[in-house]
């Protein structure tokens, strides 16, 4: 996943109970008189993930304005076999 997060000064990437939630803020820096046509405050959004999503196995980096952050997959685990139950008759 990736997503544009130019100049935000904190960025935070939480994974847990099925979910990866990005938050960052962006803060106005002033140096003079001067007109800004960026958007300045914060961002969090929250994503369900896949059911195969391992949680232990996330990275994230930010480069040119661009946060990306990765999650492995889990291998795909033997299903368990039917069982068979046995029906015991009333009496």
């Amino acid at each position: 996943m990736s997503c544009d997060r130019g100049n935000c000064r904190r960025q935070q990437v939480t994974v847990g109970s099925g979910y990866l939630t990005i938050h960052a803020e962006r803060s106005e820096t002033t140096q003079g008189k001067h007109r800004s046509e960026f958007r300045y405050g914060s961002f969090s959004r929250s994503l369900a993930l896949p059911v195969n999503a391992d949680e232990d196995d996330v990275t994230a980096s930010y480069r040119d304005g661009i946060l990306t952050v990765s999650i492995a997959l889990k291998t795909a685990e033997k299903k368990a076999s039917a069982k068979k139950i046995e029906v015991k008759a009333g009496k």
